[in-house]
């Protein structure tokens, strides 16, 4: 799957904690949709699988997000 079929909209405001989604997800299941274009999105933009190792990387050694 890739972001080809996706939009950027800021009609679904994504969680940004973990604790917060199951709240969300209850009055707004399009969140999942949205995040799955959201990390699709980031793949293509930030040189695919390549990139996300990079960055998991830099987070791995303390660097910011």
């Amino acid at each position: 799957w890739t972001g080809d079929r996706c939009k950027r909209t800021q009609a679904v405001q994504l969680p940004s904690r973990s604790r917060d989604w199951a709240r969300t997800a209850g009055k707004a299941p399009e969140i999942y949709g949205a995040a799955a274009c959201e990390v699709s999105l980031w793949l293509a933009e930030n040189g695919g699988v390549a990139g996300l190792r990079l960055a998991l990387q830099a987070v791995g050694q303390g660097e910011p997000a």
